[in-house]
């Protein structure tokens, strides 16, 4: 949405800005497969998993309008890393224990989950940031007066502000 609605890309532009991160996760998979195959701790890929994500959104933090296709190509390699680390080592936790008809109900459990959280994540996102739009707006509006000299000034200096 943000390379789309505020840089302008087109969605073909947009898709093969994720390719890099995508292909990333795929060449990772195997190689995380052979892993845990060999008893990697599945605890730890999931800690790197993590970290490299937060690493991901570290990285993307400092995004501007200016922004552009080299500034997310390393940050979506990071997080395709990250996620090829996280999701087969957790899926592999949560299905451990499991045997025959388990391991199906199990599977369903974990994705039904996933989603959840997921949708909950947004959920939650979307209200905090609505809240904080209504928050800054109201600290805008009370600064907005002909009692402000900063704001007269500037009133002052654009005309076509007092037509409006």
């Amino acid at each position: 949405m943000f390379a789309e609605n505020l840089l302008g890309f087109s969605g073909q532009q947009t898709g093969e800005m994720l390719i890099p991160g995508g292909l990333t996760t795929i060449l990772m998979m195997p190689m995380v497969g052979i892993l845990l195959r060999k008893g990697f701790p599945p605890q730890i890929m999931a800690t790197i998993g993590f970290l490299l994500f937060f690493l991901f959104t570290e990285m993307l933090r400092h995004s501007t309008l200016e922004s552009g296709w080299g500034d997310f190509a390393l940050p979506l390699i990071v997080r395709g890393l990250g996620l090829s680390l996280l999701f087969v080592p957790l899926t592999t936790l949560a299905l451990s224990g499991l045997t025959g008809k388990d391991i199906a109900q199990g599977t369903g459990l974990n994705n039904m989950m996933r989603q959840l959280g997921g949708s909950f994540g947004i959920a939650i996102i979307t209200t905090m940031l609505h809240l904080r739009q209504g928050y800054h707006r109201n600290i805008l509006l009370e600064k907005i007066n002909q009692f402000n000299p900063a704001f007269d000034e500037r009133f002052n200096v654009y005309p076509l502000l007092q037509i409006l």
